[in-house]
């Protein structure tokens, strides 16, 4: 079965019904056809015996939703075809192993997790510390064309955030003309009639590839003791259920090299981390509730902090007000700036 079809006969159901199907309706009934596979519709399982089991066995389970740490985004980009289109990758090292885990990540088992509820992933993860080192994401907004270009060779002592050239599909609707057709014919003993239905627009909905950016902060400057690169921090205790941090990153770059073709490689001159301190644990236990996770398990599920990395071991937090949790709870904001760039010396 096609996509394009399927959502045609949604679109043309809904203006039968005399309801006309909004850009945001479109969209959604575009979002619900990339869950398809085939044209059988994806079913979540209940987990929870795999849950126990993990737990069981002294590991600890880490859940995420969808769009863990995902931009704000317009409704063109949340129904996008898988792959093209992502929340940001976050990159994690153990602390004590040094096994990266990279939330999120399609071609891994581990990034991408297991089905937890219609709108959460969870993974079986080693106990420990995880220090956030990195994410890579995709975004439409601005133009790399308008990047300053450095004059002399770069430096900074935060880092740097590489960006390149990349493409996004972005979901459109246009009116498509439906011709009439034969309907049915009538015969009066000499003539034969046949009947027509008028044509009609109906309004269907597509995807066309655009111009976006690739941005890769996986170049940090190392502050760890140990070397390792360490933004944030998070902890998993043994036997334990943790909602992922939500966090939120931002930063500020100066003059660009170009050291190969569409690829910008940029000294950053402030990084900040807003991080919420609330529970964020409430919608999952329904969520379970609802797919008939046992309630023993649900009461074990709990929130994991994103507490401040060695970046900003030197900064006092301040309040967030930009944006709150779902709790309406602001979050907590930790930011390292360069108060002059350092040049570095000529070659």
């Amino acid at each position: 079965m096609q996509k394009h079809s399927l959502l045609s006969t949604i679109s043309t159901s809904l203006q039968r019904r005399g309801t006309a199907p909004s850009r945001a309706t479109l969209a959604l009934a575009f979002s619900a056809l990339l869950a398809l596979s085939g044209c059988g519709v994806l079913q979540v399982a209940n987990n929870g015996s795999d849950v126990n089991q993990a737990l069981a066995s002294g590991k600890a389970v880490l859940i995420s939703t969808v769009g863990t740490f995902n931009p704000t985004t317009d409704v063109s980009e949340s129904i996008t075809l898988p792959g093209s289109y992502r929340p940001p990758l976050t990159y994690w090292v153990h602390r004590q192993t040094k096994k990266p885990f990279i939330l999120g990540a399609r071609d891994s088992d581990d990034g991408k997790g297991k089905v937890l509820t219609n709108s959460h992933y969870y993974y079986v993860m080693e106990p420990g510390f995880y220090d956030l080192v990195g994410y890579v994401k995709k975004e439409r907004l601005g133009s790399l064309d308008s990047l300053a270009r450095a004059t002399t060779p770069i430096k900074s002592s935060i880092g740097f955030v590489n960006y390149s050239k990349t493409t996004l599909p972005s979901f459109y609707t246009y009116q498509a003309w439906v011709r009439g057709g034969p309907v049915g014919t009538t015969f009066d003993g000499n003539t034969v009639t046949q009947w027509y239905s008028r044509g009609y627009y109906e309004e269907r909905g597509a995807y066309r590839q655009t111009s976006g950016i690739f941005v890769d902060m996986r170049g940090l400057v190392p502050s760890a003791a140990d070397g390792s690169g360490n933004i944030g921090t998070f902890f998993l205790a043994p036997g334990k259920i943790m909602i992922a941090p939500d966090f939120k990153m931002d930063f500020t770059n100066g003059p660009c090299d170009t050291p190969a073709d569409g690829q910008w490689v940029c000294p950053l001159t402030s990084l900040t981390m807003s991080a919420a301190f609330t529970p964020q644990h409430d919608e999952v236990r329904k969520l379970m509730a609802q797919f008939t996770y046992k309630s023993d398990l649900i009461k074990q599920v709990d929130t994991a902090y994103l507490l401040p990395g060695n970046f900003f071991k030197t900064q006092k937090m301040e309040l967030d007000t930009s944006s709150a949790t779902t709790l309406g709870q602001p979050y907590g904001r930790f930011r390292v700036t360069l108060n002059s760039m350092p040049r570095a010396a000529a070659p």
